[in-house]
């Protein structure tokens, strides 16, 4: 008598009990074992998520060095040009200043010799001696020396003057003052201290046309500076791309 199978339901697959033995599938070694390519399993790689943002990252970082060494350079020449302009304008108007005084003054050396306690606050100015100026017109009116009542006094003659600057110790003053001297509503007058050497010879004409020159050479370097630092900026943001092609 024939031995029946249970599990044989005519399919292909074997039985668990001495049926035929079931054949491989697709992809699949006998055994269940996964094919091989030569003697090493075969290997899927996932792409790295990471490596896009690698890429932007260094795609876009010689873009970004770009733009802001452009942007610095914009900067730079904006705040030279107006450092520039601030010059120009101060120039204009110690022009202005000396305008005023042009022909009309004297211009002697002072010598400091104490401080006194300023006009008003608490500080105090320094005192310089001078000489005044040998001129027939210094003793056609009375001279205010700003330290006491007004005199008549001789061209020639050694006085004590108030000096403009203020401080609070002696070394806050100069030592050595270029004076200016002029009349003013019938008075012999101190109009300024200023630093020594800086109005030697004396206030002219020629020395108003110096100061605006001064002005307007500072103002046009001004207006220079802001044109190059546009400039170069422009030519930062042109040059990367090219850059980036070449």
């Amino acid at each position: 008598m024939d031995k029946h199978n249970l599990f044989d339901d005519g399919s292909e697959e074997s039985d668990l009990l001495g049926g035929e033995a079931v054949p491989a599938r697709e992809g699949e070694a006998p055994g269940g074992a996964p094919e091989t390519m030569g003697n090493a399993p075969a290997q899927h790689h996932d792409p790295d998520p990471l490596q896009g943002f690698q890429r932007m990252d260094a795609e876009h970082a010689p873009t970004s060095s770009v733009t802001w060494s452009s942007v610095a350079v914009a900067v730079a020449g904006l705040l030279l040009a107006v450092l520039l302009v601030a010059f120009s304008y101060s120039s204009f108007q110690r022009a202005d200043q000396l305008r005023g005084w042009a022909n009309d003054t004297w211009v002697v050396t002072g010598q400091y010799s104490n401080m006194t306690n300023a006009l008003e606050g608490t500080e105090y100015n320094p005192v310089y001696q001078i000489a005044l100026p040998e001129d027939p017109v210094i003793g056609a009116q009375r001279f205010d020396s700003g330290m006491s009542d007004p005199l008549v006094p001789r061209p020639g003659q050694a006085v004590e003057i108030r000096g403009s600057a203020t401080g609070e110790v002696t070394d806050d003053f100069d030592q050595r003052a270029d004076v200016v001297l002029g009349i003013e509503d019938g008075t012999l007058q101190v109009f300024a201290t200023e630093d020594e050497g800086s109005l030697s010879g004396g206030v002219t004409d020629q020395s108003v046309s110096r100061q605006v020159l001064k002005g307007w050479l500072l103002a046009g370097s001004g207006v220079v500076a802001l044109g190059l630092g546009i400039g170069g900026a422009i030519w930062l943001r042109r040059r990367g791309p090219a850059a980036l092609k070449g």
